[in-house]
């Protein structure tokens, strides 16, 4: 009986906000989603900020800058983009930003724009292809 009481309460107390269905790989939803930034969070949450920004989460993901890129953009690394089969990216570092030229010729070139992880040991390099984040 305190089950059933207990998830109607909790039936009740759902948000009645917009819900959507979308078919497997429509990923539209996202079309508008875009990186705040902690800072938006801390503005609110100063303590818990404040703590947070000591922490290496603290530069786990952001913006792709020079001081968030910390590869050795001079070497030749080797990229699995399926099972067995392997590319070897050019890796470009300019003025308007980093890039990586997956077939070194040119035709496939996408900007790098956000890393994930913090350090040398091990750093992701995300970039957008149509409206894929």
């Amino acid at each position: 009986m305190l089950l059933l009481v207990s998830m109607a309460l909790m039936v009740s107390s759902v948000d009645d906000g917009e819900v959507r269905s979308v078919a497997d790989g429509d990923n539209s939803y996202m079309d508008d989603a875009l990186y705040l930034g902690s800072g938006e969070c801390a503005d609110c949450h100063e303590d818990q900020g404040d703590r947070w920004y000591t922490t290496p989460h603290a530069g786990a993901f952001g913006p792709a800058t020079e001081e968030t890129v910390v590869g050795d953009w001079t070497a030749e690394p080797e990229i699995e983009v399926a099972p067995g089969v392997n590319v070897s990216p050019t890796l470009i570092e300019n003025a308007t930003g980093f890039f990586m030229d997956l077939d070194g010729e040119g035709t496939h070139v996408y900007q790098v724009t956000h890393v994930q992880g913090a350090g040398k040991w091990l750093q992701v390099y995300l970039t957008e292809h149509g409206n894929s984040r």
